[in-house]
């Protein structure tokens, strides 16, 4: 760009120095401008990932509530397994007394 600009300066008689300032003032502007884009878009970036920790810190809140309760039941679960065991077994040993003591 910065070539087709000088060429055009050149066309209309303006001289080498004065159309080298052009595309110096002119590359200026536009850096500028991009500077300026990109701190909004810097940011926008900064709030999306405020969000997106937000969400994430939620959403593993949540998974460890999921793993509380998963591991509570399963301490409830191996608590009830053991019971029936020594139910069966308290069963299965009192009718063997009582067979014996029939006989």
């Amino acid at each position: 760009m910065q070539i087709t600009v000088f060429k055009a300066l050149k066309s209309i008689d303006i001289d080498d120095a004065q159309a080298t300032n052009v595309v110096n003032e002119l590359e200026k502007h536009m850096a500028t401008l991009v500077g300026d884009a990109v701190k909004g878009l810097e940011a926008q970036n900064r709030v999306l990932e405020s969000k997106v920790d937000a969400q994430n810190k939620i959403v593993e809140n949540k998974l460890d509530g999921v793993s509380r309760a998963m591991d509570h039941n399963f301490e409830i679960t191996k608590w009830m397994i053991g019971v029936v065991i020594l139910m069966i077994g308290s069963s299965i040993g009192l009718a063997v007394f009582l067979i014996d003591k029939a006989h």
